[in-house]
C-alpha cells in the first residue's frame, strides 16, 4: 500500500520538481528532524533558564 502511494508520488516529483533526488519522503523526514531539533533546543533552553533561576 505505502510502496504504491510513495511510487506515485515519486513519479509526480521527478517531472515537477527541479530537484528529483529530493522526494517527499526525504522532505517530511527532513522537516521532521529540523522539528524535533528546534524542539529539544527551545526545551533546553527553558531548562537552563529555569535552573539559572532557582539558584
Amino acid at each position: 500500500m505505502m510502496m504504491n502511494i510513495n511510487n506515485a508520488f515519486d513519479d509526480m516529483y521527478v517531472e515537477t520538481s527541479p530537484f528529483p533526488i529530493m522526494t517527499p519522503m526525504y522532505v517530511m523526514i527532513g522537516v521532521i528532524s529540523l522539528g524535533i531539533a528546534i524542539g529539544l533546543y527551545f526545551m533546553s533552553e527553558y531548562l537552563v533558564r529555569r535552573r539559572l533561576e532557582l539558584e
